[in-house]
């Protein structure tokens, strides 16, 4: 994983030695197929992304997915040993954002230094820039739901309890993909994890809010984590903030680990700023996992009706008893 906090910080560091100069570019370190640099133009304090292109790669500008504060153009410019050459720009138009843009620039050098295909890039750029146009579509003022606290708690205790205790921290971050509107919220290799976290009274049941969450098709195994927590009011302590810092403390000394954590919990719609606001806390009072499989109560592509669509439905845990795991879930990941 590549460490966007260090880099950013060495791009201010030298615009402080040379502060007569107006754009200061990195080179990402990159085995894909395209050259990519992280740059900041300081006479105007924004950030900018440039993907060397080649002939052979035609990137539909008009297509990409548009929010507020980003602009996206195809340019002839002379970056690091590029000559008028042509970059795809991605640019932050707003002043004064670089925290955030700073995560969605890192987010998309990200993805984009891992191509190997360069025909790949352009359904790529739709897909991540779909994924923060969710996020910039917030209002900046508006805080997680209630049941978004829940999920996002679910995870984090799943991160947290689970995958940090036995893998390093940045591979912990790259299986959590539940902010990536991925089917599941966790993918490590063919197995894949979905949590819930449920706080109604008994009988308890979950929410299943697609037909893919619970569809195992190309996979080994498909986990169902289930958190039966308790909800309270007024929580100085043990409220989402609270999780958020526990996970920072675990991965402090990975610099690439907290620069992906941060991405992640942005794109989830979690504003560091907002931090303070959160003052529900929740408890937990048991864990569940079971294996999605065979006769699991689901809905999937295969069994819904021609027609159907906007598929959201309630399972009841006690439906699901046959297929609980008793091992350990450190056991199945």
């Amino acid at each position: 994983m590549i460490n966007y906090r260090e880099i950013w910080k060495s791009i201010n560091e030298e615009s402080a030695g040379y502060p007569d100069r107006g754009l200061i570019a990195r080179k990402i370190p990159s085995s894909g197929a395209f050259s990519v640099f992280l740059a900041t133009d300081f006479r105007r304090k924004i950030r900018l992304l440039y993907v060397k292109l080649e002939r052979d790669v035609l990137v539909k500008t008009n297509d990409l997915p548009r929010f507020r504060g980003f602009e996206i153009s195809c340019v002839i410019s002379s970056i690091g040993s590029f000559k008028n050459s042509e970059f795809l720009k991605l640019t932050q138009s707003i002043p004064e954002t670089e925290g955030v843009f700073e995560l969605v620039i890192s987010d998309l050098c990200d993805h984009i230094t891992r191509i190997k295909d360069r025909l790949h890039l352009n359904p790529l750029l739709i897909k991540v820039l779909a994924e923060w146009k969710l996020f910039f579509e917030r209002s900046e003022d508006k805080m997680l739901t209630l049941a978004e606290q829940k999920g996002l708690f679910g995870e984090l205790t799943f991160l947290k309890n689970y995958l940090l205790k036995i893998y390093p921290p940045d591979q912990a971050l790259i299986f959590w993909t539940g902010g990536n509107r991925t089917n599941h919220d966790f993918q490590i290799d063919e197995k894949a994890v979905e949590i819930k976290a449920t706080s109604g009274k008994m009988p308890w049941k979950f929410t299943v809010s697609s037909e893919k969450q619970l569809d195992n098709t190309g996979l080994k195994h498909l986990y169902l984590v289930l958190f039966i927590i308790n909800v309270h009011d007024n929580r100085t302590s043990d409220n989402l903030s609270a999780f958020v810092n526990e996970v920072f403390d675990m991965i402090r000394n990975d610099l690439s680990a907290l620069s992906q954590f941060e991405i992640k919990l942005a794109k989830y719609g979690y504003y560091m700023s907002h931090s303070e606001k959160y003052t529900t806390g929740f408890s937990l009072i048991q864990v569940n996992a079971f294996e999605v499989r065979n006769d699991f109560p689901r809905l999937i592509n295969t069994k819904i009706p021609l027609g159907i669509g906007d598929i959201k439905y309630t399972v009841m845990v006690s439906a699901c008893t046959e297929f609980e795991i008793k091992t350990d879930i450190i056991n199945l990941i």
